[in-house]
């Protein structure tokens, strides 16, 4: 039988919307079965769900205290961050509102806030989008890395006998900082062995990726520049600990320094990591995980993700309501469009 060449080939492929459609459901069958396995150990622990009775409502209001002062604080570390690498400078009130409202897009719909504030920083402040990609993947890179050293030199002071997939966790952090760390060293490796394309989308390809890995390696170059991002993370990251050491009280189950460091490292991590909307369901499974790895147990992990998610989906609900957030909710399909 005659292959079909390859203009046939391409005519062939599932349009946008078709994957879109397919993407979805991907990730609603993905967002049920997390569903169900959640149902499953709240069912086979049920009597350790008692501890939800020890919930009183200043550990709700104290939450909410904390998260609207994180959310303040990572606004201010990403227009730093912003302003270091797109070379451009925006007013603090209308950066928080861009920052606010891509948070709450990527609530439901899996990056689309990211794409919007693209599109809103290029067609009011003419950023382009190698340069907000690059502040994104410098933002992100120095946030993990930074996360994962702090939760490291949390478990390495207090020599904390805890472990995670049977290694001890101070190793088992280490090792995942060194794979973060690596990763722009190896990109640009990598990209310095390809050899340049003839071909006019491969080689615009090329030189955007080889951009977006100066921007990270730079962005540890620059010690007052990193030691701003750095210091304003260590609050942010003692804010949110706080916030798990809250949850855990709150239950009744105090959970050690250590502990609380890999709570919040995971959790932090899940948000440049997405593969449901908000990982709604996976994360709560992966908390119910490190629950069981610490001896803290399953639910208790799985009920102070939960805290916390709630917690934060409401302060951001509250900020982006008055913001346009609804608005934007229904207008939603026109995002996209309004990049061309």
């Amino acid at each position: 039988m005659r292959q079909p060449p390859p203009n046939d080939l391409a005519e062939n492929a599932l349009p946008p919307k078709k994957k879109s459609q397919v993407r979805f459901a991907l990730r609603l069958l993905l967002v049920a079965a997390c569903a169900a396995a959640i149902v499953y150990v709240a069912h086979q622990k049920r009597k350790d769900l008692a501890v939800l009775l020890n919930i009183r409502p200043w550990i709700m209001a104290a939450l909410g205290g904390l998260f609207a002062t994180y959310y303040a604080l990572e606004s201010v570390r990403y227009q730093i961050v912003l302003s270091r690498v797109a070379q451009v400078r925006i007013a603090l009130g209308e950066w928080f509102r861009l920052f606010v409202l891509a948070q709450w897009l990527n609530i439901f719909f899996p990056q689309l806030g990211t794409v919007y504030r693209g599109v809103q920083l290029r067609k009011l402040h003419g950023v382009s989008y190698t340069g907000y990609i690059s502040s994104y993947a410098a933002f992100a890179w120095v946030d993990i890395c930074l996360n994962m050293l702090i939760t490291l030199a949390a478990l390495a002071a207090t020599r904390s006998p805890l472990r995670i997939a049977n290694l001890p966790a101070w190793g088992f952090m280490l090792a995942l900082l060194g794979s973060v760390v690596i990763v722009p060293l190896a990109l640009s490796a990598f990209l310095s062995l390809l050899p340049a394309s003839r071909h006019r989308h491969l080689a615009w390809a090329h030189t955007k990726s080889r951009q977006v890995v100066v921007a990270m390696r730079q962005s540890v170059t620059d010690a007052g520049y990193l030691a701003r991002i750095a210091l304003l993370g260590v609050v942010t990251f003692g804010i949110m600990t706080a916030a798990f050491g809250v949850c855990f009280l709150g239950l009744g189950l105090p959970v050690s320094l250590p502990g609380l460091t890999l709570f919040y490292a995971l959790y932090k991590l899940s948000t440049y990591v997405v593969v449901t909307p908000g990982n709604i369901g996976l994360l709560e499974l992966l908390c119910a995980a490190l629950g069981e790895q610490i001896h803290v147990g399953a639910v208790a992990g799985l009920l102070a993700c939960g805290m916390v998610r709630v917690s934060g989906y409401a302060v951001l609900a509250a900020l982006a309501m008055g913001m346009g957030g609804l608005r934007l909710i229904r207008q939603r399909n026109e995002i996209p469009r309004e990049e061309g």
